[in-house]
């Protein structure tokens, strides 16, 4: 068994440490459940995503496109 450490900011720690305790379960439980589950889905277990350029809304690439003329 190995122990991995990490650094994480004190309210947000003591945040899901309440919100693990209302589920029933402490960090070491979350973490080995979210691990199972990136392994067994070989993904992260929730989406990642950057904020979007306005310049590549959803509008402005309609507009340029020809199958969508104005």
């Amino acid at each position: 068994m190995t122990t991995i450490s990490l650094r994480i900011d004190d309210d947000m720690k003591r945040e899901l440490d309440e919100m693990c305790a209302e589920m029933g379960m402490n960090l070491s439980t979350f973490y080995m459940i979210y691990t199972k589950r990136a392994l067994r889905d070989r993904k992260i277990p929730f989406d990642i995503e950057a904020p979007v350029d306005p310049f590549y809304s959803k509008s402005n690439v309609d507009e340029g496109n020809p199958a969508n003329p104005i």
